[in-house]
């Protein structure tokens, strides 16, 4: 059993995402602290899968309703058949993506499946409005695609929500937005307003990119330190459980007193 003054420590190291410290333990206290790190990143895991697919719906929505809007924004300037055709294609990423969360949300699928599946969609989707902008890059004015700046923004700025739990999701889904953005920034001119742009582009990215690695860093902490918790609440049960039955089929009386020798129990 590893000493009460140690776990202040444990907690700490495992709250920066370190193993916590296993010099001057025991054989046995090592065994136990390896033990309760590999269960807590299990548990870890798995509930980070469960808030990646618990955190879908308002993105899937706002992507959906976002597709319309540039589909009306670029209608006088591209023609209405390829307008039809990529917004029914976003439309369908982001259905298909909605059914796969659902079903793997009912089915209580292993974290290692949601993780895959996610990750295929978020990248899915950032392709599709990838390949949207890249063909509007010269087709739309300048004013025009800075609106559409403002909408990938928002849908960059959605995703370290919806990917809280998962870095690789995020990073996929920005990176297949921003890069092509960027590039369409650069295709449609190279004036002022444009290097600016894409300035902001890349301030952006950054910003977004420390935010959401803060977050992800305050959901694991919170959630190792959970973990942690519940597994000392548990142990201490095992304890007084264990205890009590000592107690109890003891073959003699045992009184417990205070300091003035009044009976507790």
């Amino acid at each position: 059993m590893s000493a009460p003054h140690d776990e202040p420590a444990n907690n700490q190291s495992e709250l920066h995402g370190k193993r916590p410290s296993l010099i001057g333990r025991m054989p046995g206290d090592v065994t136990k602290a390896v033990e309760r790190d590999e269960r807590v990143e299990a548990e870890l895991k798995a509930q980070l899968g469960q808030r990646l697919l618990s955190e879908g719906p308002t993105a899937e929505i706002s992507h959906a309703v976002l597709a319309l809007v540039v589909a009306v924004l670029a209608w006088p300037t591209v023609s209405l058949p390829i307008l039809i055709v990529w917004a029914s294609a976003a439309c369908v990423a982001t259905l298909v993506r909605s059914l796969a969360r659902r079903r793997l949300l009912r089915t209580q699928a292993p974290a290692q499946m949601v993780f895959g599946v996610m990750r295929r969609w978020a990248a899915a989707q950032g392709v599709v409005w990838g390949v949207m902008v890249l063909f509007l890059a010269r087709q739309l004015p300048f004013q025009d695609l800075a609106i559409i700046m403002v909408i990938f923004a928002g849908l960059v700025a959605g995703a370290t929500v919806t990917f809280s739990a998962d870095r690789i999701s995020f990073h996929l889904q920005m990176g297949t937005l921003v890069v092509p953005l960027a590039i369409a920034v650069v295709l449609s001119g190279q004036d002022r307003s444009h290097l600016v742009s894409l300035a902001l582009i890349v301030l952006f990215v950054l910003a977004m990119t420390r935010l959401h690695q803060n977050a992800y860093d305050a959901l694991v902490g919170q959630v190792r330190a959970f973990k942690r918790f519940e597994i000392s609440q548990e142990k201490t049960a095992r304890e007084r459980s264990y205890l009590d039955a000592l107690l109890t089929s003891a073959p003699n009386a045992i009184v417990t007193l205070d300091e003035r020798g009044r009976i507790l129990g």
